[in-house]
């Protein structure tokens, strides 16, 4: 008997209008938009607090020997490679490639 009361034809419940009135303020934002734009914001959040705690937790004394070959931009705090290390990250690329080339031909 369930599959009788399954096949009678059930009213579709629509999403009602924006008011007449409430016109001016747009449309109005379903229950799936809402929840979609609080994913996105709750998304963005999380990663900003990770983002936050990691320069938080940061070691201000920490070296690379990279860092030995790059200046601090001023601006962003960022180091950035000098020409001279950038010619020799290059050159090094070159050779390897060169290398690989006449491995391959043998």
């Amino acid at each position: 008997m369930s599959s009788l009361r399954n096949a009678i034809k059930r009213v579709t419940h629509k999403e009602r209008a924006q008011p007449t009135a409430r016109k001016h303020l747009g449309l109005l934002e379903k229950h799936s938009d809402y929840k979609q734009r609080a994913n996105n914001f709750h998304k963005k959040e999380k990663r900003i607090k990770a983002l936050n705690e990691r320069a938080h937790n940061r070691n201000p004394d920490e070296f690379y020997m990279a860092m030995n070959s790059s200046q601090v931009d001023a601006k962003t705090g960022q180091h950035k490679k000098t020409d001279a290390a950038l010619l020799r990250e290059v050159r090094s690329c070159e050779e390897r490639t060169t290398n690989s080339e006449e491995r391959s031909d043998d």
